[in-house]
């Protein structure tokens, strides 16, 4: 289960940098989109610049114009977060986090992500949500994960809100509400949490807070084995016989115009 949470916090730091490496270059002067700079970008990290170091750690993690290194990576990271950028403190509580370029160590993670936290960083807030659940670095607080994966999930964070889903399905540390937790797996869901999709399926095949609908169960089953989930392809062959061939269909064109749209147009 460690190891499926680390590999898990790794894909997600992945989705984050390529996320940011995109908003960088598009709304601040660093000109690496078509072709990276990297003497440029280097330069202008050496100089002490915060967002030049940021993007450098993420290129250099991403290999990006330069060839990945997890040293790099750690060090520009370390240097913009000692600046003050919230963004790098929460990369590098990551790297902290799974071990990455650095020693692992749950109490280093634990202090970059309260700084980042701190700055209103929804990711590093979604981190600490995890820890405090799982306990690690910390005492274990399921009245903690809820306060911080609530934070992050009205601030958009997809991770979050699978979390906050899961809490109030299952009434951890809150009323359980069928309800709120469909309300939570589906933003996040639109954002392409293969996990929340999954749990949709679900949410549908028993009616859960919903009405009732293995159709659209099946669609949210294919639209998570799409994205690699194989618990998805288990439900889409459970189902596979519980529906007619009309609303098979139907189902499987809804999960492909659902994919096509990234996840816009999923009709439920």
């Amino acid at each position: 289960m460690i190891f499926r949470a680390r590999e898990t916090r790794r894909f997600q730091m992945t989705i984050r940098m390529k996320t940011l490496f995109l908003l960088i270059v598009l709304c601040t002067s660093v000109s690496v989109l078509a072709q990276p700079d990297i003497e440029t970008t280097k330069a202008q990290a050496e100089a002490g610049d915060a967002t030049a170091q940021l993007l450098l750690g993420i290129m250099f993690g991403m290999g990006s114009g330069v060839v990945a290194d997890e040293i790099e990576e750690a060090k520009w990271f370390r240097l913009a977060a000692e600046q003050g950028n919230a963004y790098a403190q929460s990369f590098l509580g990551t790297l902290y986090y799974i071990g990455r370029g650095v020693e692992q160590s749950y109490d280093n993670a634990l202090k970059w992500y309260c700084l980042a936290a701190a700055q209103g960083n929804a990711g590093a807030q979604s981190s600490l949500g995890l820890m405090y659940s799982k306990g690690e670095g910390v005492e274990q607080s399921d009245t903690q994960a809820l306060s911080w994966y609530g934070l992050a999930a009205e601030q958009g964070d997809s991770t979050a809100q699978y979390h906050l889903a899961e809490n109030f399905r299952s009434g951890i540390a809150v009323g359980q509400n069928d309800q709120e937790a469909v309300k939570w797996y589906r933003l996040a869901a639109r954002q392409g949490n293969a996990l929340a999709q999954l749990n949709l399926g679900l949410i549908y095949f028993y009616g859960k807070g919903v009405v009732q609908s293995k159709s659209t169960a099946y669609m949210w089953f294919a639209v998570a084995e799409a994205q690699g989930e194989s618990l998805g392809s288990e439900g889409t062959d459970f189902i596979h016989y519980q529906i007619s061939i009309k609303s098979r269909e139907r189902a499987q064109a809804q999960a492909t115009r659902c994919l096509e749209s990234k996840y816009q147009d999923c009709v439920e």
